[in-house]
């Protein structure tokens, strides 16, 4: 027996035929799904097996389904590596056309940086570590992701940090990254380092503006906490 296909649903229940219908924003998450795994099992519709990721979270969440990866989404019978794959794309493709516009970016406040940065953050289960290079007036020059740790931690070193500012000649930087965890609140490392980097860039004439964590649940400025500057 063939897979189960869109053309072998009832008209009615066809998704990519709704979609032309009625339009995609009417469409369940279930429906879209399909449109793009296209065929189910011998046991279950396209449909069927859309749910079944979806069901992979308890809330059916698409953010929450977008953080799982590939072995993860082959969990679900019918989802093999290509559809998997398939998957993560579209999650992936979704996340970049959410993210704003970097360069040229004006940074005014902490906000401002969480809103640059929180399709980098928000949806990744290892720490990540971004340095943002700013010019005399607060624009972005550029923003390089300097490293990715851990679950719990993610470690550089100043020169790290650094390099890519010098060799901008950035008037001053922001350091950004992740805590997986979803709490915000900075470590004793997280602390020690803000206070090494201000010396370190302070020497290079270079200004530490900030260090923010990013979250989940939001994010913590250093230097609202007293911390920076």
């Amino acid at each position: 027996m063939n897979n189960i296909t869109m053309k072998q649903l009832p008209i009615e229940e066809r998704p990519q035929e709704r979609l032309l219908n009625v339009g995609a924003e009417a469409l369940s998450n279930a429906e879209l799904l399909a449109i793009i795994l296209k065929t189910g099992t011998k046991e279950e519709t396209v449909l069927q097996v859309a749910q079944n990721v979806l069901m992979l979270d308890n809330d059916n969440s698409l953010f929450n389904i977008s953080k799982l990866d590939v072995k993860q989404l082959m969990e679900v019978k019918g989802i093999g590596i290509t559809k998997a794959v398939q998957i993560k794309a579209v999650f992936e493709l979704a996340k970049r056309i959410s993210k704003p516009k970097i360069q040229r970016s004006k940074i005014k406040c902490s906000n401002d940086v969480y809103e640059l940065l929180k399709h980098e953050c928000v949806n990744e289960t290892k720490e990540k570590m971004f340095v943002i290079s700013l010019d005399i007036k607060n624009y972005v020059i550029k923003l390089t992701r300097i490293a990715t740790g851990g679950t719990t931690k993610v470690s550089v070193s100043m020169g790290e940090v650094l390099s890519e500012p010098v060799k901008l000649q950035a008037n001053a930087i922001i350091l950004v990254h992740n805590h997986p965890s979803g709490d915000t609140k900075p470590s004793n490392a997280d602390i020690d380092f803000t206070y090494r980097l201000c010396e370190a860039s302070n020497i290079l004439s270079i200004d530490l503006l900030d260090h923010i964590i990013i979250s989940d649940r939001g994010y913590t400025s250093l230097k609202e906490k007293g911390i920076v500057g």
